[in-house]
């Protein structure tokens, strides 16, 4: 079942019908704990700072206290949400974009419910939280449709997953905006991190370093690769696993090329006013490296195998 602020919620619930019905019945008492995340001070990720993954847009990833990693994330959301299932000894994040919403929970309660299931052998029962952090109040409220999506996501998949599943956090749409002129609003946390030691959730911000591996080659797919969510770590074998996949019809990716950043802002974001300074680069070296590999499963995928990275001395270095 779908806890929040110990009550019971089905997809069929009234809170459920809207965003202003969810947030009269429980914005008061999901306030504070928005509130004190929001208002912390957000810390710069350096690839030297930790044993880090990087979750990029449509991506998650589940791991576990017993994986050298210390520390998961993501950031350059402004619209887009963050997803984070916790217990004692799990932390499962993603990145949502409004893109096959409902099978990226399905997937990331599959993969957190399979490691859940191997960690009670021995463990015992844990409880299980959700964090919901990102988006904002934009005019085209994009990012209240995505947080209503997800709210709904997890109280019809919990009861078919047999998972009991508590809100613990929501920090998202109008419980993550500030008031900013000449801009009538944006978000106030564009990324967040996860101290997978001591479970503390927090605003961040990571060098374009520490996003390796393979990050340009990640976000190519978000644009071009396709709508579901990836899972980019292997439990079992623990290393990162990007499995081999191509783009769409690239035809007009030349053309996006050429145009000027002005034009990339405005017509390749949901949010153009409030886009972190990298975001027109960053698109521009997704689509650089699109136009020159067609097709990554011949270019980049060598016979269609996927690329590994393992945790070496804290960093991720290419397996065979």
């Amino acid at each position: 079942m779908f806890c929040v602020c110990q009550e019971n919620i089905k997809p069929t619930n009234e809170c459920l019908q809207s965003y202003r019905s969810f947030i009269e019945k429980f914005g008061k008492q999901l306030t504070k704990k928005a509130k004190t995340l929001t208002s912390r001070k957000a810390q710069e990720i350096e690839v030297a700072d930790h044993p880090l993954l990087y979750v990029t847009q449509r991506e998650f990833a589940t791991i576990s206290k017993f994986d050298n990693i210390g520390m998961i994330g993501t950031d350059m959301m402004t619209t887009c949400h963050c997803v984070i299932i916790t217990s004692a000894h799990l932390t499962s994040l993603g990145h949502f974009d409004g893109c096959c919403t409902l099978e990226g929970i399905s997937d990331m309660l599959t993969s957190f419910g399979s490691q859940l299931t191997k960690l009670n052998n021995s463990l015992g029962g844990e409880v299980i939280k959700l964090h919901l952090i990102g988006g904002f109040l934009d005019d085209r409220e994009t990012s209240v449709e995505l947080s209503m999506e997800i709210l709904n996501g997890f109280a019809l998949l919990c009861a078919e997953f047999g998972m009991e599943v508590h809100l613990e956090t929501f920090a998202c749409s109008s419980f993550n905006t500030c008031e900013t002129f000449p801009i009538p609003s944006a978000p106030i946390v564009y990324g967040v991190a996860v101290s997978v030691e001591t479970g503390d959730i927090f605003p961040a911000v990571f060098s374009e370093e520490s996003k390796h591996p393979a990050h340009v080659l990640r976000g190519a797919y978000s644009l071009y690769g396709g709508g579901r969510m990836r899972n980019i770590y292997n439990n079992e074998k623990k290393y990162i696993e990007i499995e081999s996949f191509t783009f769409g019809d690239t035809s007009s990716v030349r053309e996006l090329l050429r145009r000027n950043d002005d034009w990339i802002l405005k017509n390749l974001s949901t949010s153009p006013d409030v886009e972190p300074k990298n975001f027109v680069s960053n698109i521009r070296q997704s689509l650089s490296f699109i136009y020159q590999n067609s097709d990554p499963a011949k270019s980049v995928f060598k016979n269609n195998k996927s690329l590994k990275y393992r945790l070496t001395a804290d960093t991720w270095t290419a397996i065979g």
